[in-house]
């Protein structure tokens, strides 16, 4: 334990003596019920809120001088207003903003045709693997031997041709 959490314990510890003594003062003297956790409790009352705030103060200085506070949206109008070109005017037609042709003879279909190409070979050559592994494979021991087992009761049936 810090000194300082030393000094704050023997302070709390002096600040709880001092209720239980009034406590006790005041029930000698008749003064009450008062129970500690009464004691204890610290009463909050809040400060009123001053008339001034409520006053409306901005209201009656636009009231009073309108012209002063129509001043900032209508600069900000001619501002807006000038910064931004008129384009429905056709007197500067230099001015206008004219894009370059789209070059198409750079970008074709080629890109697009090779790919649909590759993903087309791509599809034949699992399609092709896909049947070598299947005539590759073999069954388990187990379902090898049941299968030929079946198969012999088919045809000891008559049910194989």
């Amino acid at each position: 334990m810090t000194k300082r959490e030393e000094e704050k314990a023997r302070e709390k510890e002096i600040l709880r003596k001092m209720l239980e003594e009034s406590n006790k003062a005041n029930n000698e003297d008749g003064g009450g019920d008062s129970n500690d956790d009464d004691a204890r409790r610290v009463h909050f009352k809040a400060k009123p809120v001053p008339d001034h705030v409520r006053k409306p103060l901005f209201r009656n200085m636009l009231r009073e001088q309108p012209s002063r506070y129509n001043i900032g949206p209508m600069m900000a109008k001619l501002q807006r207003a000038n910064s931004v070109p008129n384009f429905k005017s056709g007197d500067n037609d230099d001015d206008l903003f004219r894009a370059r042709p789209f070059p198409h003879h750079i970008f074709t279909d080629f890109a697009y045709e090779q790919i649909k190409e590759n993903q087309r070979y791509r599809d034949v050559r699992k399609a092709l693997r896909q049947k070598t592994l299947l005539k590759q494979a073999k069954y388990p021991p187990r379902m090898e031997q049941e299968g030929l087992r079946i198969q012999s009761a088919k045809a000891s049936v008559g049910f194989f041709q």
